[in-house]
């Protein structure tokens, strides 16, 4: 967690070229790039 924001800190996300979104961390999920570009039903 970012100790600057504190109890602020809602969400993270890291961008990547994989396919699967996956946990990456406390509050941190590793979102495929392409989610930019998809729309979810």
């Amino acid at each position: 967690m970012n100790v600057a924001l504190g109890e602020r800190f809602v969400a993270g996300f890291v961008l990547y070229t994989g396919a699967q979104t996956l946990p990456f961390g406390d509050k941190i999920r590793a979102v495929p790039l392409d989610a930019l570009w998809r729309v979810a039903p």
